[in-house]
C-alpha cells in the first residue's frame, strides 16, 4: 500500500493538488489551508513514525544473531 510505503510523496500530492486546486478557482481562507496542510503532515508524520524503530527495538535486535553472509557492527570498546 503506498500510503505506508511513501508518507512524504502522499504529502507532496496533497499539497501539489491543494495549490492546483487554488490556482483554478477553489476558494479558502489561508487559515483553511493551514488547517489542511498541518492535518495531512501530522497524520503523515504518524505513519512515518510507526515505521521507524524504537531504541527497545534496536537494542532487542542487536541481541539477535547475524544474518547469513551479514557483515558484523562494529563492537563496543570497554573501560
Amino acid at each position: 500500500m503506498l500510503w505506508k510505503r511513501e508518507p512524504a510523496l502522499i504529502l507532496g500530492a496533497v499539497q501539489a493538488l491543494l495549490a492546483l486546486a487554488l490556482s483554478f478557482g477553489l476558494e479558502l481562507s489561508s487559515q483553511q489551508i493551514g488547517s489542511i496542510l498541518a492535518a495531512t503532515a501530522a497524520l503523515l508524520a504518524l505513519v512515518t513514525r510507526r515505521q521507524t524503530l524504537t531504541p527497545y527495538q534496536i537494542e532487542r535486535d542487536a541481541s539477535l544473531p547475524p544474518l547469513p553472509g551479514s557483515v558484523p557492527g562494529p563492537t563496543p570498546q570497554g573501560d
